[in-house]
């Protein structure tokens, strides 16, 4: 039996977390605006970067961007 590397875990479940949210149309339904930026800014996004996944990148980015504006309008 192959063993399952920590690398390949961490990469499953980012790719998995990203398709998940790009799925829902980056709704996250149930999550606070705080809890969709903290997870694409802080948890998707670096990670995409690193690994030079710039198309990905700019659909995170142009996400965070309408959160930040909606919230903006908000308040």
């Amino acid at each position: 039996m192959k063993e399952i590397s920590n690398y390949d875990i961490l990469h499953a479940s980012m790719w998995n977390s990203y398709y998940t949210v790009k799925k829902n149309n980056f709704k996250m339904g149930g999550l606070e605006d705080e809890q969709k930026l903290e997870i694409l800014e802080f948890y998707l996004l670096p990670y995409f970067i690193k690994y030079e996944e710039f198309e990905i990148c700019d659909e995170l980015q142009k996400q965070i961007n309408l959160i930040k504006l909606w919230k903006t309008k908000l308040h």
